[in-house]
């Protein structure tokens, strides 16, 4: 694979390709390359629509995404996450969905972070909280996708969706295990009575989705945006909350934009639904439902 998209960047993007380089490699492989003289990088998806994970298909369930339409509205996308004053995504340089579907951005200097939880320093805690408050500030009347034409599906519709997506996940991946089984049974108990806001959020947000300085006391560039979509805020807060390690400096900045809710009416609800996307090593239900409780 790597000699052809190298071969596909060379009639597509630049006739002298240097360097190119198996950076990192998951749900997605990113390669680091030379063009010219701009330094790029290359993310091309692992997954098969056809064979997606549980997470994947859960983001398809719910909010109608996956890598190729996400692809086709990441200029979009960037163009929106960029009005963020606080935090900047790398720009689009060139997208391809026609044959092999990649994406090509310019490359960000900085030090990647491998733990889902963030470092503990009260700067960039703070900063993280002005980046999400100002995104949560700015509010959508539905759900699904970004894109320039904001075809977004009612918000009376969610609930029906995350329901129909967690009865599909658990029956694929979780038919024997009783404690899943038994916990969506009685799912009506931690159901939100309210839904409360809509805006773009990160449904997988954690610490190694962003590139920090050498210091690790600032956010250079928030860099894994596939997964963002339109959808409650009380998700990407609950998801949040798992990984933040200063609360206080994250409600510091997330309040200067944003009144932070009080967790408990949502938090078990959405904890479930992030639980059922890892039916192969999951931790005991009650553990990851009850792990670092913040707020």
């Amino acid at each position: 694979m790597k000699e052809q998209l190298e071969k596909g960047l060379k009639e597509k993007i630049h006739k002298d390709i240097r360097n190119f380089k198996l950076m990192s490699k998951s749900s997605n492989q990113l390669y680091s390359f030379e063009a010219g003289n701009k330094q790029l990088v290359l993310k091309t998806p692992n997954l098969e629509l056809s064979n997606l994970s549980p997470f994947w298909k859960q983001l398809r369930n719910i909010f109608d995404s996956d890598f190729i339409t996400q692809t086709n509205n990441v200029t979009s996308l960037v163009k929106y996450l960029n009005k963020n004053p606080y935090i900047k995504a790398p720009e689009v340089f060139y997208t391809e969905t026609e044959e092999k579907a990649f994406q090509v951005f310019q490359r960000i200097e900085g030090s990647g972070y491998e733990p889902d939880e963030f470092p503990s320093n009260e700067e960039l805690n703070y900063q993280i909280g002005q980046y999400i408050g100002w995104m949560h500030s700015k509010r959508f009347k539905g759900y699904g996708i970004y894109s320039e034409e904001l075809k977004l599906k009612s918000s009376s519709k969610f609930l029906k969706d995350v329901l129909a997506s967690m009865e599909s996940i658990i029956k694929e991946y979780w038919s024997t295990n009783q404690e899943v089984l038994n916990y969506f049974k009685n799912i009506q108990r931690v159901i939100p009575d309210d839904l409360g806001s809509f805006s773009l959020i990160m449904t997988d947000i954690s610490a190694n989705q962003f590139v920090y300085s050498n210091d690790f006391k600032r956010i250079n560039s928030v860099v894994d945006i596939d997964a963002y979509v339109i959808g409650p805020i009380n998700f990407e807060l609950t998801v949040l909350e798992m990984c933040l390690t200063n609360c206080s400096s994250f409600k510091k900045g997330y309040e200067e934009y944003c009144k932070l809710p009080k967790f408990k009416s949502f938090r078990a609800f959405y904890r479930f639904l992030v639980y059922l996307n890892d039916p192969y090593d999951p931790p005991a239900l009650e553990d990851f439902l009850n792990a670092n409780i913040l707020y």
